[in-house]
């Protein structure tokens, strides 16, 4: 129906060769591959320059050319593939959206070059257009995060000095995967599509290749993207206002845009089952935030153009997160497929520690262990004897550990994998830091990656003797924190030295099912005046969810005691269970928390996070922490209802206790994770068994 020289026919020709192509790689019949060359060099002889669809079809006869030389391996066809490929991209000059592509193209077919004995001049063109393919403007972010991983992972494959540029482009572009334009569950949603490990593997791969400076940096750009980009919306312009000319001008647009993102990102962006006018208008309100967010973009630029204002808005260096150790050592767990690292930031330094027998695959067994010790389901002898059969098979005889049988109980399950966490890594932990057991313990700021972040790292130790117990509460006192930017959020006036006019502090407590609750809150008004107490879920002032959400800017302290749910496949929708629903994560996070000083989290599973994406801190307590709260208690799973008046009345003794040692009328906040140190020795000192005192954490500065 389109015979020459119908304007079309090269169309027809490219679309009948390209189902040829797909059915040879079905049925693998030479005969297809042939016939589809043939008719893609017809369809490029029928579009000489500058016919606009000559690039489309050059692009397609070099793809069938290459899949020949694949098949035969003839230089010939990988040469005019590769001719193929250059013309191609030199009609495709920028805007052009195909460009990336072609850029792409041409650097996998110089790749394949450099592998059949080509020379050092074919590889480094191909990286040099790997980069140009991934640094163009015009195309999707899941397309340049594409690129960039098979950048990655030539680069690695190949040791070539690009692969740390490969994997920092690769980070650069997960803020833009999940845009500021898209509403919260969309963005939430993005960074599900082979994200999660990006930062792990590019830390690992800084460290092997001695640049502990950069693996510190990928872990803090790559991780936690979901809260970024919240954040990145909540950012003081009060800096920029003070640069002349344009500061001013800047920020105050900076600050409207900002606020229409974020007033849209919590839209109900579902159009299911909706007429087409509803559907209308939610296209309509996505494409105006589209351009919002493209004028955030490039007014962004143009403040990074500006003196001192180089950084604005990028994931910081090495130089600042140092600040977070000032103090307290903060040490980094990254887990790995081969060999995870430890990594120690102290003021001065970085110290490696490989962890050769904790890699992925222990990892998993020892998290599915404490999984199954923390659930109601007894543990079976086959079990304990599949899991101690895996660990020998992997590590070797001599590395397995002991699963104690405790009669289908926990604590068995629970002395194991502490014990591997104490040998493997708790313990190496210690003697580089040269820890003594002391009365003034030192504090160790745990930031766990991947796996690592469901484990109990803060209670690893040898307890198979009670009389000669080693642990790490013996020696220090541990908090976490998801990042270390979180270590570095600069507390306002009222979260220091809070003073009885400025502290307000604020209990929820859900009394109709879980009758300790009561005698919680009870615990706690004897350390807080009835003035400075907001009481929620007690008779004749219910704990409703928009109540309790629009006090959470109002005070200092808030103290949870009811029942808490992690959702593990919308963890936008897990929350607290108040008197008339559940305060979800979506909507505390549309709150804003700047007297936020310190939440006490007491209920379940609010620190448990989602296992497919454990480094986006998807949990309820980094939802407090990343919203405001400088803070937070919280649990790793279930926790026992009648265990929460021990730990609050022990926690808040000692947050209340003055220097003289008797209870004064001011809490000192900055005693809190020491106060959580206490409060779970006390609970285990009342021999109950580990699933009970080894959930409570402390994270947070």
């Amino acid at each position: 129906l389109r015979p020459a020289p119908h304007p079309d026919r090269s169309i027809s020709l490219d679309n009948l060769a390209l189902a040829l192509g797909t059915r040879f790689n079905q049925h693998g019949k030479q005969g297809d591959l042939d016939e589809a060359i043939s008719l893609h060099r017809q369809a490029v002889e029928l579009q000489p320059a500058p016919h606009p669809d000559r690039s489309m079809s050059l692009n397609n006869l070099a793809h069938a050319v290459q899949t020949q030389f694949n098949q035969r391996g003839e230089r010939n066809d990988l040469d005019e593939a590769i001719s193929l490929h250059r013309q191609a991209l030199k009609l495709r000059l920028p805007p052009h959206p195909k460009r990336s592509t072609s850029l792409n193209d041409l650097a996998n077919a110089l790749w394949a070059q450099f592998n059949q004995g080509g020379k050092q001049h074919d590889l480094d063109e191909a990286m040099s257009f790997f980069s140009a393919s991934t640094h163009y403007l015009f195309q999707p972010p899941s397309q340049r995060l594409n690129f960039a991983k098979t950048w990655i992972r030539l680069a690695v494959q190949s040791q070539h000095s690009s692969a740390i540029h490969a994997y920092e482009t690769a980070l650069q572009a997960l803020p833009q995967l999940a845009a500021l334009s898209l509403d919260v569950q969309s963005r939430q949603n993005a960074l599900t599509t082979g994200t999660d490990g990006l930062a792990r593997d590019a830390s690992i791969y800084a460290i092997l290749s001695g640049n502990l400076d950069k693996a510190i940096e990928f872990l803090e750009s790559g991780r936690a993207i979901f809260w970024s980009q919240v954040l990145s919306l909540r950012s003081p312009f009060h800096q920029l206002r003070n640069i002349e000319p344009n500061g001013p001008e800047l920020a105050d647009r900076l600050q409207d845009i900002a606020n229409e993102l974020e007033n849209g990102s919590h839209r109900d962006a579902t159009a299911k089952l909706l007429d087409n006018r509803k559907k209308l208008t939610i296209d309509q309100e996505a494409s105006r935030l589209n351009r919002l967010n493209e004028e955030w973009e490039q007014n962004i630029l143009k403040v990074r153009e500006l003196d001192g204002f180089q950084d604005f808005l990028l994931p910081p260096r090495l130089s600042s997160l140092k600040l977070a150790a000032s103090k307290h050592p903060v040490v980094f767990l990254i887990e790995n497929d081969v060999r995870s690292h430890c990594l120690i930031m102290t003021s001065t330094n970085i110290h490696d520690i490989p962890l050769p027998h904790l890699h992925t695959p222990i990892l998993k067994i020892l998290v599915d262990s404490v999984r199954m010790a923390t659930s109601q389901s007894v543990i079976s002898r086959s079990f304990i004897d599949q899991t101690r059969d895996t660990i020998v098979k992997l590590l070797g005889e001599e590395r397995g550990i002991s699963f104690e049988n405790d009669g289908g109980g926990s604590d068995g399950t629970f002395k194991s994998v502490l014990k591997m966490l104490w040998d493997e890594m708790v313990k190496p932990i210690i003697d580089c830091l040269n820890i003594k057991k002391s009365d003034d313990m030192p504090l160790l700021q745990w930031c766990p990656t991947g796996l690592f972040t469901f484990l109990p790292i803060h209670a690893a130790g040898n307890y198979d003797s009670a009389l000669a117990i080693d642990c790490a509460p013996d020696y220090f006192v541990s908090s976490y924190t998801p990042t270390v930017g979180a270590l570095l959020t600069e507390p306002s006036t009222a979260t220091t030295e809070a003073t009885t006019e400025m502290f307000r502090m604020m209990t929820v407590i859900e009394s109709q099912q879980l009758a300790s609750t009561k005698d919680e809150l009870n615990k706690i008004r004897q350390y807080v005046s009835s003035d400075a107490l907001v009481e929620l879920g007690v008779p004749g002032s219910p704990a409703e969810i928009e109540d309790v959400a629009s006090r959470l800017s109002t005070v200092s302290v808030v103290h949870f005691a009811c029942h808490g749910m992690q959702n593990p496949l919308k963890p936008l929708d897990s929350g607290l269970k108040l008197s008339d629903g559940l305060l979800r994560i979506s909507r505390i996070m549309k709150e804003k928390m700047p007297n936020g000083s310190l939440a006490f989290l007491c209920a379940c599973e609010t620190a448990m996070g989602v296992q497919n994406l454990p480094d986006e801190a998807m949990s309820l307590a980094a939802c407090l922490l990343f919203s405001g709260f400088r803070r937070v208690i919280a649990t790793m799973w279930e926790m026992m209802d009648r265990d929460g008046p021990t730990v609050a009345d022990a926690f808040y003794r000692e947050l209340f206790r003055g220097p003289d040692g008797k209870t004064a009328g001011e809490l000192d906040v900055t005693k809190s994770a020491y106060a959580l140190h206490i409060a779970v020795k006390e609970l285990r000192s009342r021999n109950v068994s580990f699933r009970r005192w080894v959930p409570f954490i402390h994270m947070g500065k």
